[in-house]
């Protein structure tokens, strides 16, 4: 009876670990990150009401993106940024 207390113990002992350890997410972290749902509350332009604005992390940087995007579209060819390059201003 001893021995089959033992053998019982023993067997219950070496199944806890492995029963008690959790498989690893399969999920890499960037797309559980990507996601997540943010909100940010801006002032509209003209307005002292507040906006809230929510989207995943993957919007907000594709929006992030497009903005940069299109800032460097309109200073990368100069005409904007720079209102009198290539132009030549008379003296006098």
């Amino acid at each position: 009876m001893l021995v089959a207390f033992l053998i019982a113990s023993t067997m219950a002992g070496a199944e806890a670990p492995s029963a008690a350890t959790t498989p690893p997410d399969p999920r890499p972290k960037e797309k559980k990150d990507d996601s997540r749902i943010v909100c940010q509350r801006e002032t509209e332009l003209g307005s002292h009401q507040v906006v809230k604005e929510c989207h995943t992390v993957a919007e907000w940087k594709a929006i992030r993106d497009e903005s940069r995007r299109s800032l460097q579209g309109i200073s990368g060819n100069g005409d904007l940024a720079k209102p009198d390059a290539g132009r030549t201003i008379p003296s006098g």
